[in-house]
């Protein structure tokens, strides 16, 4: 009786390899360990692949700006937004607010919130604390 081999594994496909790197650098990994992941990168199958993109995603996600608010120059005035970061089940959430002129937060998403992050890291301008 013979057995047949089993199929060699697969190597990682390009676009699992491109998204692990993009991964790698929009999650909070400890810099050893993605060092590490991308020193063996080229050894990855896709299931092992598969794997280890599940797990990234599941990490949460690099601050980029602390939290706390910030002014942001939008067609020559000053906008306040702020910037928190949720806990327990919302962690790894990013959460952006706009001061709107009757003083109530209103939720900034999607694109508009990228570029108001995007703002802010190109030109932090913290809003004074009271008092300060």
């Amino acid at each position: 009786m013979t057995t047949a081999a089993a199929a060699p594994a697969k190597p990682a496909t390009d676009k699992q390899v491109a998204f692990i790197t993009s991964l790698l650098s929009d999650r909070n990994v400890p810099e050893v360990i993605g060092a590490g992941i991308l020193a063996g990168m080229g050894t990855l199958t896709t299931r092992n692949a598969s794997a280890l993109i599940k797990g990234l995603l599941e990490l949460p996600a690099r601050e980029t700006v602390a939290a706390g608010r910030y002014f942001v120059n939008v067609d020559g005035s000053d906008v306040t937004y702020r910037i928190s970061y949720g806990k327990g089940s919302w962690t790894g959430w990013t959460f952006v607010n706009v001061l709107a002129a009757d003083g109530e937060w209103g939720k900034v998403k999607g694109d508009d919130a990228k570029a108001v992050i995007a703002a802010i890291t190109a030109d932090p301008r913290p809003v004074p604390r009271k008092g300060k």
